[in-house]
């Protein structure tokens, strides 16, 4: 059987769109290394390219994702459905991002009919204020 793996989540995903099958065993498969006193964790994305047919699939797709890239060249092909795929998995990025890194956590208490919010910033007395009014 040949395979082929992907690192990038996207175009994991782009193949699955595309119908190129994972393999049977371990389709992932998760590397957790030491660098520099910090755990770095990866993911493998393992694909069966054993026929023809996935193999040429998987080429193409890896080929022009890679074009994609270089967004002035491949902006010209708007139908083309790997620059819709490509967009709307950035934007996914983006938005998980965001979601990560630009939101700020609030903790909610609910009480009968009541809820509270409360950001991280705010005063332990404005919380124990808060909390007191539930």
């Amino acid at each position: 059987m040949r395979s082929i793996f992907v690192t990038d989540i996207a175009l994991a995903s782009i193949l699955d769109s595309f119908g190129v099958p994972k393999r049977q065993t371990d389709p992932i498969t998760r590397e957790i290394r030491e660098r520099d006193g910090r755990t770095v964790e990866s993911g493998k994305w393992w694909f069966d390219v054993s026929t023809d047919d996935a193999n040429e699939k998987a080429k193409w797709i890896i080929e022009a994702y890679s074009k994609a890239r270089n967004w002035e060249e491949y902006t010209l092909d708007l139908e083309h459905p790997l620059f819709w795929m490509k967009g709307v998995l950035e934007n996914r990025v983006a938005n998980l991002h965001l979601y990560h890194h630009g939101a700020t956590p609030m903790k909610v208490i609910e009480k009968g009919d009541r809820t509270v919010y409360i950001g991280p910033r705010l005063s332990q007395a404005d919380r124990d204020l808060l909390k007191a009014k539930l």
